[in-house]
């Protein structure tokens, strides 16, 4: 595959990754303020999304440990490994996380996933900026 066709399914993989991911938190804040109700958000649609983050967040913590790389990750830890907060962090939020989000989901996993979703925004941005720079 020419670069450009490689550059371009990476960003509708990112792009896909990003919506989904987006979705999820906002339903997941929605329901941490108490609010479901006036978004007509489904317990069904609370769980969807509880499952999306778990899943997305057991991933990345073993992209992370290095215990099981998935190539659409390998971005994000590379940012993750390149950034100011040390990677026994990340670890430690990560499975925090894991560990919550179906028992007592709590509003300080709120920063775990917005710095989640930043680093995907921002890989995303990157790559268009390559794909339009070239």
């Amino acid at each position: 595959m020419s670069g450009l066709g490689s550059i371009s399914t990476k960003i509708q993989m990112e792009s896909e990754i990003i919506s989904e991911f987006n979705d999820a938190l906002l339903i997941y804040e929605v329901e941490l303020s108490g609010k479901r109700s006036e978004f007509s958000f489904s317990q069904e649609d609370v769980n969807r999304s509880k499952e999306f983050i778990g899943d997305f967040s057991k991933s990345l913590c073993l992209a992370i440990k290095q215990e099981k790389i998935s190539p659409s990750l390998n971005s994000l830890v590379l940012q993750i490994e390149n950034g100011n907060k040390p990677i026994d962090s990340w670890i430690h939020d990560l499975e925090k996380l894991i560990n919550e989000i179906n028992t007592h989901p709590e509003e300080n996993n709120l920063e775990i996933l917005e710095d989640i979703f930043s680093l995907l925004d921002n890989q995303f941005n990157n790559d268009l900026q390559y794909l339009y720079g070239r």
